[in-house]
């Protein structure tokens, strides 16, 4: 009877080892054939191509300064030194496709760390498999992932659920390395760790865990704040402060600003388009969360405060990357609830069907995918005759194009982005030897005016020749 039993167990283990590798497999692959494609049509922006500069230039061994954001550096942005480990995959072959990849891997594997936590929940097989199913589902890592091109913030998302598995399993070298993988994504995410540390010793009973969480965030955030990011940034205070102009201009004068005058906070909390953000933060999970268990999202409310006060709607919908750190916790929130309607048999009607049939009900509703026929299927005749003349240029080549070409043509020390203005100047100034335009590649910031005028005064008056033209994709070259 014992051999019998211990043989179920390992075969139930098998088999939930073999789904989980499958589902993270084929969730990757999705997530990186979206990505993929995004970039094949050049229509994957300059955050992509400013990061495949930084990481090319470390994996040559240069200074990680970009020129498609003016003399940033790698950690001036926002201090994401998980870019250097990256680098070594550059010395196998450089391709940006290796930043989609991790991209896409990462966020696909917090599958297994749902799965994990589920068990460690007490719940069965079959839910925890649910749980994984629906996070893979979540609409808001599909979206991000398909229209945010790159941001290494997605590698914090499985580090954040493996926070908590080794919280809950007392695992503290896991801990310890999660915490530190997760702050070396974004100095932001400081303040997550600062607000899991607080559940943890308040509310999971982890003491020196959560002492060690909110010492960690305090001490990352100040240092990376104060000095690391001002440094690294001509001297200029960390970004995004201006996502707040509403509230001030600096971080302190932000800070105070809130803190002074709580109601700022509470009147924008309650706005209309607030409450529908959190309705589409929920929904896809609605079904299975439970009131009683909200404290789980405790470690999400300072990311969640942040994107309530910004006067940046971006900050507020399941497109941008700014609800990445939010989204470990709704799961959290959802396993938590789980295991307290099993343990008193409540809503008995909740079943793993109905879980999984809600979740693809509101991936179909709210995830992106209609960005295909409506953005990127009418740039398919356009692929060929841009990628003709990005084959032309030279790896030396100093480049100035537009924003959707630049990740193809990053891997360079000088590159720099197409303007409405000052471009002949910007040319001069830098030395630049090649302008490809791409009309229907130009961006939101770009007219076509200002495209038209930059080749009319290149060709009369620059020293410039039209080497390449093809629809209307022009290449210009000294």
């Amino acid at each position: 009877m014992r051999i019998d039993h211990l043989e179920i167990v390992q075969n139930r283990h098998q088999s939930s080892t073999l789904f989980l590798a499958g589902l993270v497999a084929i969730a990757s692959a999705i997530l990186l054939s979206f990505s993929s494609l995004q970039l094949w049509i050049f229509r994957a922006g300059n955050d992509l191509g400013f990061f495949d500069q930084l990481v090319y230039l470390l994996s040559r061994g240069q200074t990680p300064v970009s020129t498609l954001l003016e003399g940033v550096h790698l950690i001036g942005d926002h201090g994401a030194i998980i870019l250097y480990p990256l680098a070594l995959l550059y010395l196998i072959y450089p391709s940006v496709y290796w930043l989609l990849a991790v991209q896409a891997i990462a966020l696909a594997s917090g599958a297994i760390l749902t799965y994990a936590l589920s068990r460690e929940s007490g719940l069965s097989v079959g839910y925890a498999r649910a749980v994984a199913l629906c996070y893979v589902l979540y609409p808001a890592l599909f979206n991000i992932n398909f229209y945010t091109e790159f941001r290494p913030e997605t590698i914090a998302v499985p580090a954040l659920l493996w926070a908590v598995l080794a919280a809950t399993k007392k695992a503290s070298g896991q801990l310890a390395i999660a915490i530190v993988l997760v702050l070396s994504c974004k100095e932001a995410m400081s303040l997550t760790i600062i607000g899991l540390g607080l559940w943890l010793a308040i509310f999971q009973r982890r003491l020196i865990y959560g002492l060690s969480c909110i010492v960690a965030g305090v001490v990352w955030f100040s240092f990376a704040a104060v000095y690391l990011i001002p440094t690294f940034r001509g001297g200029n205070q960390m970004a995004g402060t201006w996502h707040y102009e509403s509230l001030g201009t600096s971080l302190t004068e932000i800070a105070v600003r809130v803190l002074t005058n709580p109601q700022i906070f509470l009147s924008r909390a309650l706005a209309g388009d607030r409450l529908f953000y959190y309705l589409l933060l929920i929904l896809p999970i609605l079904l299975g969360l439970h009131w009683r268990q909200i404290s789980a999202i405790i470690p999400a409310l300072p990311m969640l405060g942040l994107n309530i006060l910004a006067d940046f709607p971006r900050q507020r919908d399941l497109i941008h990357q700014y609800s990445l750190p939010i989204i470990p916790f709704l799961f959290v929130w959802l396993i938590a609830s789980l295991a307290y309607v099993t343990k008193y048999r409540q809503r008995r009607w909740l079943s793993r069907r109905l879980l999984i049939i809600w979740s693809i009900m509101a991936w179909l509703a709210l995830a992106k995918y209609g960005y295909f026929w409506t953005r990127y299927a009418p740039l398919f005749s356009n692929v060929a005759a841009v990628q003709g003349a990005v084959n032309l240029i030279q790896p030396d080549a100093k480049v100035l194009t537009s924003g959707y070409i630049a990740p193809h043509l990053s891997q360079r020390s000088t590159i720099m982005l197409l303007g409405n203005d000052a471009n002949r100047e910007k040319i001069i100034e830098h030395d630049l030897d090649t302008v490809l335009i791409a009309k229907q590649h130009l961006g939101l910031d770009i007219s076509q005016q200002a495209a038209n005028q930059t080749i009319k005064d290149l060709l009369e008056s620059s020293g410039f020749n039209l080497v390449y033209h093809q629809q209307d994709v022009f290449l210009l070259q000294k």
